[in-house]
């Protein structure tokens, strides 16, 4: 199991919100837990190898099935392209582009479009399901709009 970070109190974070302001990228105790709770998810599910993150995982660190979800790598992404990019955390962008090039080779269906729901350790997807009452592009849209805005 691996250590996490230490973090700044809960009761810190919540007053005042980052966003109160009126912009984006505004620091705060709110943004300094949000990446420790990155950095933590980086040092215990980040896939060095392959990219995108494990899923599902423990709060101590113990992965359950190296599996890769759908939903967990585009918020994987988005946070951590929300972070390089709005809040200066420069060291998230070579991980968020390993989850991005991730999604690219593995998720995204190279002969009829749509986004596997799940991708299995040896690569392969669990099932060529792309649209289910659980599977909709919900996560798929929201970072789909935050990268490119």
């Amino acid at each position: 199991a691996v250590t996490p970070a230490p973090s700044p109190s809960v009761a810190a974070a919540v007053t005042p919100a980052p966003w109160a302001g009126g912009g984006k990228g505004e620091g705060g105790p709110a943004i300094t837990l949000a990446a420790t709770l990155i950095e933590n998810a980086l040092i215990m599910g980040f896939d060095d190898r392959d990219g995108g993150i494990w899923s599902p995982a423990m709060p101590d660190g113990t992965i359950i099935h190296r599996a890769k979800g759908w939903w967990e790598q585009c918020e994987a992404a988005r946070a951590l392209h929300r972070y390089a990019t709005k809040h200066g955390f420069a060291a998230y962008t070579a991980p968020r582009d390993a989850t991005l090039d991730l999604c690219r080779r593995a998720f995204v269906d190279p002969q009829h479009d749509g986004w596997f729901m799940r991708i299995e350790p040896d690569g392969t997807a669990s099932s060529t399901d792309k649209g289910t009452e659980w599977k909709v592009d919900y996560h798929v849209v929201g970072l789909c709009v935050e990268v490119g805005e």
